[in-house]
């Protein structure tokens, strides 16, 4: 399981726990029905930015 961190309007993050970055994807644009999205960013085990996937 890795945690991915979405980003949100107003400059609020939605974090995600996935088995993989395709899961991670699915989950990111599920969260578009309740929010404005705008990047996905996978984090590594002390949440520190790895890089943009979306």
């Amino acid at each position: 399981m890795e945690w991915y961190a979405a980003e949100i309007e107003d400059d609020n993050f939605e974090m995600i726990l996935a088995d993989s970055e395709e899961d991670a994807i699915k989950q990111y644009f599920e969260l578009g029905d309740e929010h404005d999205l705008f990047n996905l960013i996978e984090l590594d085990a002390d949440y520190n930015e790895v890089r943009t996937i979306l």
